[in-house]
């Protein structure tokens, strides 16, 4: 429902393939949709798009702005080759956590949403 009602464009991400970033497809309310890698739907046709806010999302997260995501490395690698997008991950405050696992390639949110809070970051 709030991507229907966004007056702007609305990009999907895209899947390309194992340890690489995605890439970001137009999305329009009743367009076609097929079966992409790991059978996550995306549009047909792919009309590229680059976001401006990328909502990002997270299995847990601390107050430096790090986030725990589901693997495989796709948002950060994402994020590190967009770095003017505004990042946004939103969340219940009870997924806080003192301090998620870091590896050198993890990447930090602009921003976290939780139904308590917006904490900024950068």
């Amino acid at each position: 429902p709030t991507m229907r009602r966004l007056d702007r464009a609305v990009g999907v991400p895209v899947i390309a393939g194992p340890d690489m970033p995605l890439t970001f497809a137009k999305w329009t309310d009743g367009g076609n949709l097929i079966e992409g890698v790991f059978k996550v739907q995306i549009p047909d046709p792919i009309i590229p798009l680059t976001p401006a806010i990328m909502i990002v999302p997270l299995l847990a997260f601390d107050r430096e702005g790090y986030r725990l995501g589901y693997g495989g490395g796709f948002y950060d690698r994402t994020i590190e080759q967009m770095p003017d997008a505004i990042t946004i991950g939103f969340a219940y405050a009870a997924q806080e956590t003192d301090a998620v696992p870091r590896e050198a390639t993890d990447q930090q949110l602009d921003h976290i949403v939780t139904e308590n809070e917006i904490l900024s970051f950068r």
